[in-house]
């Protein structure tokens, strides 16, 4: 009866181990220079097969949607709204939240526009994103980032 449960424990531990190391998503970040003082922060997802990354355009009600957050430094200012680019699916009605969702599969570039008056040593932000797969929702994550102008 022993062997039992220890066999059950590790069997069940293994498993929530491996759960809470999924990682779907990878993450690169670049600045390309625009203008004199404008910027264009890039952020480039590479999704593993069978997962969605939701779209920054989605409705109230449904998936976390991606966000581009650049930190309030000075000399720095946040312009436009993001801009999106890859092939997007949808708007499809989602099984997981019932709702009418865009999303991206295998890759996708959401990019934000920054203007820099005075340059400082760095342009700090984070990502913020949720995927899902047909069997499941993982919870949002924030990935950081740092750019040199």
């Amino acid at each position: 009866m022993r062997s039992g449960s220890l066999f059950l424990f590790i069997l069940l531990s293994s498993v929530l181990i491996k759960a809470q190391d999924l990682n779907p998503v990878s993450w690169t970040f670049s600045l390309e220079k625009s203008g004199d003082s404008l910027y264009l922060v890039h952020a480039d997802a590479r999704i593993e097969p069978h997962w969605k990354l939701y779209s920054h355009f989605i409705e109230e009600g449904g998936p976390i949607p991606t966000d581009l957050y650049i930190d309030s430094l000075p000399g720095l200012r946040q312009m436009a709204d993001i801009e999106e680019e890859g092939k997007r699916h949808g708007p499809d009605k989602d099984p997981i939240f019932g709702i009418d969702v865009s999303y991206y599969m295998n890759k996708v570039r959401f990019t934000r526009k920054v203007y820099v008056a005075a340059h400082p040593a760095i342009i700090k932000g984070y990502v913020l994103f949720m995927v899902c797969n047909d069997e499941q929702c993982l919870p949002p994550r924030t990935i950081p980032f740092e750019l040199t102008p």
